[in-house]
């Protein structure tokens, strides 16, 4: 499995506490079947900034060597929702902002706050760019699940979804479990990755979400949204991904 959603770099934002347990959620991540981990910390956030990309790019580096290489580790960021981030994206050099593993697909952390900057406009304008927005654990947005058009319009606009394997489990609470079921089920969910933060509360680990959506839906969509659609981001290819239902 490849995980593109992860939080793995110590000391920048709510992640690991250190760089030993940095190791140990890559430990942890290889023994539930994942083979690469894209390093996601909060950018643009209020609390994280995280502008540093040769920081990040250097962490990443150092964790995967520190494993003996048994998962890959690439750089990457969850850039919360705000109109700068295209233009950031276009100018890297300047910005500091990461897409996923250097590719143009960009993993996009929604506002909390149904009252923020559109959405829709934003996912537009990346388009416009040239990047390929994914939204991160939309299922955990009320204002976003609570009327299912609203997803299906910013996917008929561009954006992909990735859902969270606690989500999947029910573990982030019954509204993000059934919508989280609903975006698998109608085809409108693109990715599943695990959202780890850390060894113990929320670890890194996707076998189980990976096998619930297997026995629901079958094999063939638990291995798009964990192997399948996830490797063509990392290797900065076009999904090929039916209509949503």
């Amino acid at each position: 499995m490849i995980d593109i959603h992860v939080h793995l770099l110590p000391g920048l934002d709510d992640g690991p506490a250190d760089f030993g347990e940095a190791v140990e959620m890559c430990g942890l991540a290889a023994a539930d079947g994942v083979t690469t981990l894209v390093a996601t910390p909060h950018q643009l956030h209020e609390e994280w900034e995280n502008t540093d990309s040769a920081l990040i790019r250097r962490l990443c580096a150092e964790i995967e060597s520190a494993t003996a290489r048994a998962v890959r580790v690439l750089p990457g960021a969850e850039i919360r929702a705000c109109p700068e981030i295209p233009a950031g994206l276009d100018d890297q050099a300047h910005s500091g902002l990461l897409s996923l593993a250097g590719s143009r697909y960009v993993l996009v952390e929604p506002s909390p706050f149904p009252f923020a900057p559109s959405l829709g406009d934003l996912v537009y304008e990346l388009r416009v760019a040239g990047w390929q927005p994914v939204l991160a654990h939309p299922e955990r947005y009320g204002y976003l699940t609570e009327d299912p058009e609203r997803l299906r319009s910013l996917v008929a606009a561009g954006a992909w979804l990735q859902i969270s394997a606690a989500s999947v489990m029910g573990l982030n609470g019954r509204r993000a479990h059934e919508a989280a079921h609903f975006l698998i089920g109608t085809r409108l969910a693109h990715f599943l990755a695990s959202d780890g933060h850390d060894c113990v509360s929320r670890p890194p680990r996707m076998r189980e979400a990976r096998a619930a959506v297997a026995g629901r839906w079958g094999e063939a969509l638990a291995e798009a949204l964990t192997e399948g659609n996830p490797r063509a981001v990392i290797e900065d290819r076009p999904l090929e991904w039916e209509e949503a239902r």
